[in-house]
């Protein structure tokens, strides 16, 4: 038994690790970037609210949609990941910031996915990897 828990344990499952936060992240950016682009006018008008640009809302909601599609396939995973962490940063710095701790901790936690994802090298489960 002990051989077995050791051998699923093994250092090489990085990759497997890697693809599970790739794929956590793809997930909620997709998810978000999606209500984000199916609603542009709130999106617009929120972002105006917070003193932005109106073309922070359109690169936000098609950075996180784009990006968390690309970050599923395995493509430009390092560019996104510092994207998807910029994005994380403008998040708490403009919107959730005020509201303490328990208002950021969810966009704290994809800062830190995304910087992990960043700086993992590129595991076997991406594009790259996958073409040779």
């Amino acid at each position: 038994m002990q051989g077995k828990i050791e051998k699923f344990y093994h250092r090489d499952n990085h990759d497997v690790a890697d693809f599970l936060i790739r794929l956590a992240l793809a997930i909620v950016f997709i998810y978000h970037g999606w209500g984000k682009l199916h609603n542009m006018a709130g999106t617009v008008n929120f972002f105006g609210t917070l003193g932005l640009p109106v073309y922070f809302a359109y690169l936000v909601a098609f950075t996180e949609f784009l990006g968390g599609i690309m970050m599923l396939l395995g493509v430009w995973i390092r560019p996104v990941a510092w994207l998807f962490a910029a994005i994380m940063i403008g998040a708490i710095a403009f919107a959730k910031g005020s509201h303490g701790f328990a208002g950021y901790e969810f966009e704290l936690t994809l800062l830190i996915a995304s910087l992990a994802v960043a700086y993992l090298p590129v595991g076997k489960f991406s594009y790259r990897r996958l073409r040779g």
